[in-house]
């Protein structure tokens, strides 16, 4: 059974730093598949399997925050975006990230209610902080997952509105 199916996950923005090219090296983020449900099919970048499917667009591998950008931070300093799904099967969406190779750092994602069970169903895909993560979203007994290279420019984006 496939439940995890490697996707890539590209940037938000351009403009990491100096150091970015080691970082960019190490972190094997996933690269678009044009598979899965994704309504509608136009959507470029398109990411999935049997079970769910996501847009990568309009990233490249990375996701930047930064002042102004799209994004918060949270309380505890973790980085937070919207992220879309759609789901083919019935079920609760549930997302996890963590970082990639190991090292300990885990956060649960956060679905909104009252998307149905199918179909698409928007989140907030959070990181610790900069990195290489991991992002696997979970529905019924299907699975998702991709790599993305997490990044911060300056002071990173603006604090998370709750």
């Amino acid at each position: 059974m496939r439940l995890n199916t490697a996707v890539a996950l590209v940037a938000l923005c351009t403009g990491l730093g100096a150091d970015a090219s080691a970082a960019d090296s190490a972190c094997p983020v996933t690269r678009p598949n044009d598979q899965g449900y994704v309504r509608p099919h136009h959507i470029e970048l398109r990411h999935g399997n049997e079970w769910l499917a996501t847009s990568l667009s309009p990233f490249d591998g990375k996701v930047t925050f930064r002042p102004g950008g799209a994004g918060c931070m949270d309380e505890k300093g973790a980085l937070w975006i919207k992220w879309p799904w759609w789901r083919k099967v019935r079920g609760r969406l549930t997302i996890e990230t963590a970082r990639f190779g190991g090292g300990g750092q885990e956060l649960k994602g956060r679905v909104l209610p009252y998307y149905g069970e199918t179909g698409f169903q928007p989140s907030g895909v959070g990181f610790p902080g900069p990195g290489c993560w991991q992002v696997t979203a979970h529905v019924a007994e299907g699975s998702l997952s991709f790599v993305t290279l997490v990044d911060t420019v300056g002071n990173g984006p603006p604090p998370c509105k709750e």
